[in-house]
């Protein structure tokens, strides 16, 4: 009887470490799974933080394309800015040849009506002489003066006193005034390198221009522009370049461009 309940104890100790290795058993489940839970919250953090990257990235590539498309704007509209600005300069140089076509017909228009020496001539020497510039030339054909020779052409020292400036072994159409038997030749008159007349110009020197002598140059800026009279041509700042390819001449008492 006495080992009966000894046996009985004993059981009932073999149950209840049983009963406490199950509980441990069971926090030992539940810590794994705890464990497991943990790990896969981690996963899921690190896949949360690797999307951020995407999407900050992913940002980050949108505002640099945003950025490139408006600098492909900005370089659109410089690129064309400078084509108006190309096309502005092309024009303002249009204008300014056209102004000096106009300037240098009637120039020399005014010229060969005004001047007493009208003539072609090749600067040879160049020397100072008291208050002006010498220049000596070498005569090739005289079309407006009189009957005489010249041997050089006289003018101011400087280009703030009307003073032109002449090449050495260069040819030009001189036009001046004879004054105490010398030429002086002034920025105000027409001193053109012979090259830069035209071929109309350089004909008409000896055959069309002295039939316009009687006749007047009328400058017309805008219209409407009467002419009262038939002793004179009508010049307008448009058109074609007259100067360059025509002459006023008088035809049968009227003066015309031909």
């Amino acid at each position: 009887m006495v080992q009966t309940n000894w046996q009985y104890a004993q059981n009932i100790a073999y149950s209840t470490q049983y009963a406490q290795n199950i509980a441990y058993a069971t926090q030992y489940a539940q810590n794994i799974a705890y464990a497991t839970q943990y790990a896969q919250n981690i996963a899921y953090a690190t896949q949360y933080a690797q999307n951020i990257a995407y999407a900050t990235q992913y940002a980050q590539n949108i505002a640099y394309a945003t950025q490139y498309a408006q600098n492909i704007a900005y370089a659109t509209q410089y690129a064309q800015n400078i084509a108006y600005a190309t096309q502005y300069a092309q024009n303002i140089a249009y204008a300014t040849q056209y102004a000096q076509n106009q300037k240098e017909y009637l120039s020399f228009k005014v010229s060969a009506l005004r001047e007493e020496a009208f003539d072609q001539a090749k600067v040879v020497g160049k020397e100072t002489v008291s208050d002006a510039i010498k220049y000596d030339i070498q005569q090739i054909k005289m079309f407006k003066c009189p009957d005489r020779v010249i041997h050089a052409v006289f003018t101011a020292p400087s280009p703030a006193a009307c003073g032109v400036t002449l090449d050495l072994n260069k040819e030009y159409l001189f036009t001046g005034k004879l004054e105490t038997g010398r030429m002086y030749v002034t920025l105000c008159g027409y001193n053109l390198p012979w090259e830069d007349l035209s071929a109309a110009q350089k004909n008409s020197l000896t055959h069309r221009y002295q039939r316009g002598c009687d006749c007047k140059i009328i400058h017309c800026t805008s219209l409407p522009c009467p002419i009262s009279t038939t002793d004179a041509c009508l010049w307008m700042d448009w058109g074609t370049n007259n100067g360059q390819n025509l002459a006023c001449i008088k035809i049968n008492g009227s003066c015309a461009w031909k």
